[in-house]
């Protein structure tokens, strides 16, 4: 919870309220939910409830490769989902509280960018990164706030060569994976960044996801693929669920295929099971008795 005075919280009240009138979704938003919501994101979050609601304005990054994977059928990871991710944006439920995997990510930012800099002789695209802090996507609902937008050498390259520009996205999670793959997740979040620098006229060469394994003190970077048909599919998948939210329905969650009449199943099979069980009990305890007669019988044999 923020500690502020009243007038410091009916500033942020006044500006959150401005943002949400302006929301594309403001009609389908229920204004029980929005009297509600307002008040609660300004009491725990200060000055952040005006970033959480222009957030609400669309869908970010971080967000779009849960709405991809439940697009196609598939169960999101990291606790996302699709449903959640639309009452979010109606306003029905309010921001979760930064977890350890966020919290870390804050206070490891700027060491995390200072050791990637150093690795890689970085230089920060002071214009690019201006340009995308404001920037949009080719969607009304693309959002996305970049980690960093550097210049590199390019390795291999004849010396005065041009510097290649990447997009790299700082992620400091719990556990890091030491494979050479990248979560599905952090590969949607990353093509998401290139498209909006596209759209701003920014070209990227390449995606790069650094993880802070704070555990073993290092960071460890990986390439973010680029993965043909993926961005036909997030487009798909956003604009999906971005008409579940100027409609204000919830989309349904994806929960794991159950068999079809399990109760009916389970009773057909509960004597043949039983049975099953008797008859390993007696194998085994006829395997006992085997063993049992052979060290009698071996050694005198």
């Amino acid at each position: 919870m923020q500690t502020q005075n009243a007038a410091e919280t009916e500033r942020i009240t006044k500006a959150v309220w401005s943002i949400i009138d302006r929301l594309p979704q403001r009609e389908a938003i229920v204004d029980a939910d929005a009297r509600a919501w307002a008040p609660e994101v300004v009491d725990r979050y200060g000055e952040l409830a005006i970033w959480h609601a222009t957030r609400a304005g669309g869908f970010g990054g971080s967000q779009i490769g849960a709405l991809v994977r439940n697009f196609a059928g598939q169960r999101a990871d990291h606790e996302q989902s699709a449903h959640d991710i639309v009452a979010g944006a109606l306003l029905r439920k309010t921001p979760d509280e930064p977890n350890g995997h966020m919290r870390r990510g804050i206070a490891f930012e700027e060491m995390h960018r200072r050791w990637f800099h150093e690795k890689y002789e970085a230089v920060r695209d002071e214009r690019g990164f201006k340009a995308l802090s404001t920037g949009v996507g080719a969607r009304p609902w693309m959002r996305y706030s970049p980690d960093d937008l550097v210049f590199v050498p390019n390795p291999g390259a004849e010396p005065g060569a041009p510097m290649l520009r990447k997009l790299i996205d700082y992620k400091a999670p719990s556990q890091v994976d030491q494979g050479a793959s990248v979560s599905f997740q952090y590969v949607c979040q990353l093509h998401m960044g290139r498209l909006v620098c596209e759209n701003n006229g920014v070209h990227v060469d390449a995606m790069q996801l650094s993880q802070f394994d704070w555990a073993n003190w290092q960071i460890k970077d990986d390439d973010g693929p680029l993965v043909p048909g993926l961005d036909d599919l997030r487009m798909q998948a956003g604009d999906h669920y971005w008409s579940f939210v100027l409609r204000g329905e919830l989309p349904p969650y994806v929960r794991k295929e159950r068999l079809p009449d399990e109760r009916a199943m389970q009773e057909r099979l509960n004597e043949p099971a039983s049975r099953l069980a008797y008859l390993k009990a007696i194998m085994s305890s006829l395997g006992k008795k085997v063993k049992e007669v052979e060290a009698e019988v071996l050694p005198v044999l």
